[in-house]
């Protein structure tokens, strides 16, 4: 081992680093990057090393782990003379506290604010140039930039754009016919529509071969004989009758290891035996008392469960029952309003939330019971997380309302595990909201099941208004759920409550009113002089409402 040391002592005196690495390097010299191998392994040295440059590095600066960058994650070796990188990635590089500290330093010295968009020049600047019709912000700067650049208000103007897209059409559809276009990608829809159902088919009679077996070739058709994608008729060889599944609902149920078989297995099932599942486990992580069919709260009014200590009642709301054919559109508001009124809180659970998302409700009941795993925030780390797919399993895992999509994620990460999320996206049509520049909408937030992020939404909520710098964030607490004391945590001002939202309950699961529309149904082949709830109460589809939602926003 000492001419080992020999060798690297004489290169690092020169400060001849490549020829150190090439001396170890060289095929004449294997005892000697054998006896460098012997001497990492004998002294515990943990890396999985890719080079003899970053061996020899290891060595010399006694560099036993691959060192992490801030998020948890392992940086990249570099080269000998420099080491390793200080992060991970370019996107924890910019987001890092130091990053952002020089940032924000150089802007206080060159504008006297933290972000140059607030300086005085560069607002002059963009309103300048907007008063002479180029760029700055608006719904037409888009086009004020292009006849600034090209004389015209449309590139389609352009000779040499139409030139690029005729040439383009002709290399695809072989001729400048919308017909032939039209007809090939017909053909491309039928080919791909058939390969996706055989595909489908395939794996399903392969699953459940003997059990089940699907009754019409084309999964589109229906017995009112009308378009309504993914819905299944299906016989059941066990009891031997037919039956029509959404494609949501097969998924659900065989995620949830429940019979498939709507008659096996009816939707409406007696809720009574939910009510009290859920009143057992309270029990069972609870000491304080549990009344159930409380009548004395609202004098007279049924309360499901009631937690005096806590000032909490929860109720159990079947989709059948509490749905518009025997409770009015104001029934769950009501009732809500009736024990906020007195000081309290409620809590709805919908029946198919308890069926297929029941771990998720089981962690919010624990959370108010005060029974979660504490997860301090401080101790925790920001990460920018650009995985969609880890967002979504995430989302799916442990937010009531699943996945939704975002342009900006945010995770807390504690020992590498992400515990905490919250996304930000655009303004969202379907909720009556439409987006402008620097305006946000705060679409989800989530801690792990059975955990508690003391400080969690915060942090992320700072680290966002920081980086991101927005005019305006909105956001809306379903007030099934909450009472929206964690927006005020943030500094979110309440707005207005919303009037009650629906659902539409098919095959046991409640459905987004948006995927429902009126426009949408006609385009599907009904009835245009009906209204969508008329069109779907014929289609025995039934709406079911909820306690509507508290708006909040921040302002700058």
């Amino acid at each position: 081992m000492d001419g080992i040391f020999d060798y690297i002592n004489d290169y690092m005196v020169s400060g001849n680093y490549k020829g150190l690495v090439s001396k170890f390097s060289r095929k004449s010299n294997i005892s000697l990057m054998d006896s460098l191998d012997n001497y990492l392994k004998s002294n515990n040295f943990n890396i999985d090393f890719k080079s003899v440059s970053q061996k020899l590095y290891s060595v010399i600066n006694g560099v036993k782990e691959t060192p992490k960058c801030y998020c948890g994650e392992p940086v990249n070796y570099k080269n000998i003379s420099l080491g390793y990188f200080d992060y991970c990635s370019s996107r924890c590089q910019v987001s890092s506290n130091e990053t952002q500290m020089k940032l924000k330093e150089t802007n206080i010295e060159k504008y006297g604010v933290n972000h140059h968009t607030k300086s005085d020049s560069f607002r002059e600047k963009m309103s300048k140039l907007n008063s002479d019709g180029v760029l700055g912000f608006g719904s037409d700067s888009y086009k004020k930039t292009i006849i600034y650049k090209y004389g015209v208000s449309n590139v389609s103007e352009l000779d040499e754009v139409n030139d690029r897209k005729r040439e383009t059409w002709i290399n695809n559809w072989d001729s400048l016919s919308d017909n032939d276009k039209s007809d090939k990608l017909k053909s491309r829809s039928i080919k791909y529509s058939k390969t996706r159902k055989e595909t489908f088919f395939n794996s399903f009679n392969e699953k459940w071969d003997g059990r089940y077996k699907i009754l019409n070739s084309d999964n589109y058709i229906t017995n009112n004989g009308f378009n309504n994608r993914g819905l299944y008729e299906i016989l059941c060889l066990e009891c031997g009758c037919n039956f029509e599944i959404l494609k949501s609902s097969l998924y659900q149920r065989e995620k949830s290891n429940m019979d498939i078989c709507t008659n096996c297995n009816p939707y409406n099932i007696i809720t009574s035996n939910m009510e009290e599942e859920i009143s057992n486990f309270i029990r069972d992580n609870y000491d304080g008392e549990l009344i159930t069919n409380d009548r004395k709260l609202l004098n007279g009014k049924e309360v499901d469960i009631y937690l005096p200590e806590l000032k909490t009642s929860i109720e159990f709301d079947g989709l059948y029952w509490h749905s518009e054919l025997y409770k009015n559109d104001n029934y769950h508001l009501e009732k809500t309003n009736d024990v906020e009124g007195i000081g309290e809180r409620m809590i709805h659970i919908f029946e198919d939330e308890w069926v297929y998302k029941k771990d998720i409700v089981k962690s919010r009941i624990l959370n108010i019971l005060g029974k979660s795993e504490k997860i301090y925030g401080r101790k925790c780390k920001i990460k920018e997380i650009g995985d969609n797919k880890e967002v979504r399993r995430f989302l799916d895992e442990n937010h009531i309302q699943g996945y939704v999509g975002s342009k900006i994620k945010l995770g807390l990460y504690y020992d590498g595990d992400l515990v905490s999320l919250m996304t930000f996206g655009n303004m969202r049509r379907n909720m009556g909201s439409k987006s402008k520049i620097g305006s946000y909408e705060l679409l989800r937030f989530c801690n792990k099941l059975n955990t508690s992020v003391v400080g969690g939404a915060s942090k992320l909520f700072k680290y966002f208004l920081n980086n991101y710098d927005p005019e305006y964030v909105l956001s809306y607490a379903d007030r099934r759920w909450s009472d929206g004391n964690l927006y005020e945590k943030l500094n979110l001002q309440f707005i207005h409550n919303s009037e009650p939202s629906w659902f539409y309950v098919i095959n046991g699961i409640r459905h987004n009113r948006f995927n429902f529309r009126k426009d949408k149904l006609v385009s599907e082949g009904f009835n245009e002089n009906k209204t969508s709830r008329e069109i779907m109460l014929e289609r025995g589809y039934y709406r079911i409402y909820d306690c509507d939602s508290k708006k909040y926003e921040w302002n700058r």
